[in-house]
Parts: C-alpha cells; structure tokens; sequence
C-alpha cells in the first residue's frame, strides 16, 4: 500500500448546507468541517470547490475517496486500501 496524502477535502453527505466541506487527516477518525461551504451554492458547486481544492494539493479522486472510507469505516478496510 503506498503512502496516502496527509490530507483531503470531502463532501459531508447529508449535512446541512454551509457543513457539507470536511477535511480527512490520513489515520484519523471522521472529519474536521471546515467553513469553505456556504448555504447558497447548490451541491453541485461544492462537489466542484472539493475537486478544486484537492487538485491544489495534488490528492486524485481515487485517493479522496480511500481516505473518506478509511476515516468512515477503518483505515486497514479493503476500500481503504489500494
């Protein structure tokens, strides 16, 4: 298994608008919100911010989303793993 980022930025399925932008630290439990959502931009837009802001730090889709089921259901599950 190779080396996943330090970091990545997730969308929070089911929060409320203005909570739908989290930040995945690698071996951590859950999310960390962050405050780069607001209320008025449609999921579409914040599916988008996500994508953006995770090309900045050079994290791929396919890494993204390992983290986000590493934080969610253990960081040595099968859909954490490569």
């Amino acid at each position: 298994m190779s080396e996943k980022p330090e970091l990545c930025y997730v969308v929070v399925p089911g929060n409320e608008p203005g909570n739908r932008i989290g930040i995945v630290k690698r071996g951590e439990a859950g999310y960390y919100l962050t405050d780069f959502d607001n209320d008025e931009v449609p999921m579409s837009a914040v599916e988008e911010a996500v994508d953006e802001l995770n090309d900045r730090l050079g994290v791929t889709a396919e890494e993204a989303m390992r983290m986000k089921s590493g934080s969610m259901f253990g960081w040595d599950t099968p859909a954490a793993r490569e």
